[in-house]
């Protein structure tokens, strides 16, 4: 793979997203966490899905407004 799928990949990677949501509402129900809590993780969760959203946007722009050669970045 080249440099823009490799950090187009970190991008997409840098999502916490539903995995947190899930695993946050079992920590609760079994009584490992409490609501402030879980409150936290679900706003984490929200605001991670959110921005995601954004910042892959804007990697593509990034990535793809400039050939490598221009920017001295390797192939």
């Amino acid at each position: 793979y080249n440099w823009r799928h490799s950090i187009y990949a970190g991008a997409l990677l840098c999502n916490v997203g539903e995995l947190s949501l899930v695993i946050g509402v079992q920590a609760f129900q079994m009584k490992l966490i409490d609501v402030d809590v879980l409150k936290l993780v679900i706003a984490v969760s929200i605001l991670s899905i959110l921005f995601t959203t954004v910042w892959t946007g804007i990697i593509k722009l990034i990535i793809h407004s400039r050939s490598p050669s221009e920017k001295g970045l390797p192939l």
